[in-house]
């Protein structure tokens, strides 16, 4: 169905301007397949079961200094972790490999907006919730993601300032440092 849900990166895709990056995909149908293949110079594609030997260099590379709409789908994580999505599946994600690749773009490139998708709440599993009592995974996505945006924002504004006003090295050295002991984080 052309303008399913399903359909969106799709969509995108329709603009000659736009290029898609896919981190921890686990399967494609082989429409899908077939359209990647014919598509490959506007679509990169980090495979899930190669997330071993994934190199950061070159999401760095691809991101870097382009203005990025970012797209969080929960069901990327591992269903062991986030079992509430459209379609869990074993093999994806975990908080670790998720915030390297939220560090990369956010360090590397314009993050001009973001959404998360697929969270699909089951009964009594609070885990996946989007409660505000609740410090839960969908939660610390957007929480994580936030501060990072905030954080990259706030670094770019330091490095303008520097070429503005040509602070001394040494204060920005020590602002770097600081903003880099709370991505760390």
């Amino acid at each position: 169905v052309k303008n399913s849900h399903a359909a969106a990166i799709r969509r995108c895709l329709d603009n000659k301007n736009i290029e898609i990056i896919s981190l921890g995909v686990r399967n494609l149908c082989k429409e899908e397949y077939d359209y990647y293949k014919k598509n490959k110079k506007r679509i990169t594609i980090f495979w899930s079961h190669k997330m071993s030997r994934w190199n950061m260099s070159k999401l760095k590379k691809l991101v870097k200094n382009k203005k990025i709409y970012l797209t969080f789908d929960l069901d990327g994580f591992d269903s062991s972790l986030m079992p509430a999505t459209g379609t869990p599946e074993p093999g994806g994600l975990f908080w670790k490999d998720s915030l390297k690749i939220l560090k990369t773009i956010f360090k590397n490139s314009d993050v001009i907006g973001a959404d998360i998708s697929e969270l699909a709440p089951k009964p009594n599993l609070h885990v996946p919730s989007l409660r505000q009592d609740e410090y839960t995974l969908p939660r610390k996505v957007i929480i994580k993601s936030s501060i990072l945006f905030r954080i990259t924002k706030k670094i770019l504004n330091i490095r303008k300032r520097q070429h503005d006003t040509h602070l001394k090295k040494e204060n920005i050295i020590k602002n770097l440092q600081f903003q880099h002991m709370i991505l760390s984080y």
